[in-house]
């Protein structure tokens, strides 16, 4: 192998050739018992193939990277402080992770309701900004997602593996076991169109992949579709990895001026709760998002939902945030923050249940509600904003 310490090469029996050689490549940066921790914790029942990224540590695909191309001092410094960002957070998740072990429903609920889940999210977001063609946080990021239940916000998150990949020309990353992974963390997210568009590629890619095993379960998925219970639960998940990536971003984007909690019960229609850190205002946010993949979206840039008239009572200190999801690349914009009370007004005295809301998307768009939208970046300052106004009218009464 070209590397002195390749004597010490151990075989472990029953990997697959994929997992074996990303135990190689580990073994040549000395990064043995660390890879074997992750190998032992994302090993996979037989037939179902992760590909290189789920049994590679993130600090080894730093060092690699590192190794194949110098970088200036800059670059090497922000390397440098992305393993230690994604060190913290793997410190965080090896709190409900064991090794060989999928967490029960207990730990993966304990996990979703406390701060952590926001914290490893900031922690990994700064680390891929840092380090933006590493595809192995994203990748690693994806697998601990998926194993604490979250597979709508892992899913996210391979794609992005696997784009970064693609942009190196590195199929260990980007080829069909990669490909089969995201199919199979779609199929559990409830996105079987995305699971579908994987199988294909896996199948273009090499078209001896295993993929019947994922044929079965697209094909019991579809004749599962259209109960209205299983469309709700999928409507929750995606609600909720959006509203943590809301979250989390503009948590970063203000350098941590603002803090955000979520409420125990949720009967009041608010799903976000703003406030300046080591100040008494607060802002409640009710989110409202659609996928910019939906056919209105994509092709008439056109914005539509329903708010709830039960759950929708305007007050000074509630916004309605409208968000276009660009759920592939874990991305929104634009978003429309709203004032409740200009919501109530504008839409004048309607006894419907719900409220309908149609915006253009468009930036070169004027209808009534384009004063309201604007692009992701500026959503912090906005809330900031509107915290110091409800601030100065408190002082006033």
């Amino acid at each position: 192998m070209g590397d002195a310490r390749a004597t010490n090469w151990r075989d472990p029996a029953g990997l697959d050739p994929e997992t074996g050689q990303a135990w190689r490549v580990c073994d040549m940066v000395g990064k043995l018992e660390a890879a074997w921790t992750r190998i032992v914790a994302h090993e996979l029942p037989r037939g179902r193939s992760y590909g290189k990224g789920s049994t590679t540590s993130n600090a080894t695909s730093t060092t690699r990277q590192a190794a194949k191309s110098p970088a200036s001092a800059d670059s090497s410094v922000k390397v440098e402080r992305a393993s230690q960002l994604v060190d913290e957070a793997e410190a965080i998740l090896g709190g409900y992770l064991v090794a060989g072990k999928w967490p029960n429903a207990r730990v993966a609920r304990k996990f979703r309701e406390s701060d952590d889940l926001q914290m490893v999210l900031s922690l990994y977001t700064r680390a891929m900004e840092d380090d933006p063609d590493e595809p192995a946080y994203p990748w690693n990021l994806a697998s601990s997602l998926d194993r604490l239940r979250l597979p709508d916000l892992a899913l996210v998150y391979i794609r992005r593996a696997i784009r970064v990949g693609e942009q190196a020309g590195d199929r260990e990353w980007s080829g069909a076991g990669a490909y089969l992974a995201c199919a199979d963390i779609a199929l559990r997210a409830g996105e079987p169109e995305v699971a579908e568009w994987a199988i294909e590629k896996a199948r273009e890619i090499d078209t001896g992949a295993p993929v019947e095993r994922y044929l079965r379960l697209l094909r019991k998925t579809h004749r599962a579709e259209g109960g209205e219970e299983t469309r709700h639960a999928d409507a929750a998940r995606k609600g909720t990895a959006v509203e943590y990536l809301i979250a989390a971003t503009c948590m970063l984007a203000s350098n941590f001026e603002l803090n955000v909690s979520t409420n125990m019960v949720d009967d009041e229609g608010v799903d976000l709760v703003f406030h300046r850190r080591d100040r008494p205002a607060t802002l409640a946010v009710q989110i409202k998002s659609r996928s910019w993949s939906a056919n209105v979206m994509r092709e008439g840039e056109k914005f539509v939902t329903n708010v709830r008239r039960a759950t929708f009572r305007a007050r000074p200190d509630l916004f309605l945030l409208f968000v276009a999801v660009d759920a592939p690349f874990a991305d929104y914009g634009p978003v429309w923050l709203v004032p409740s009370l200009d919501f109530d007004e504008m839409l004048g005295d309607t006894q419907r249940a719900r409220i309908r809301f149609a915006a253009s998307a468009s930036p070169a768009s004027s209808d009534r509600w384009a004063g309201y939208r604007m692009e992701r970046s500026e959503l912090p300052r906005r809330i900031l904003h509107a915290l110091d106004r409800l601030e100065a009218d408190a002082r006033e009464r």
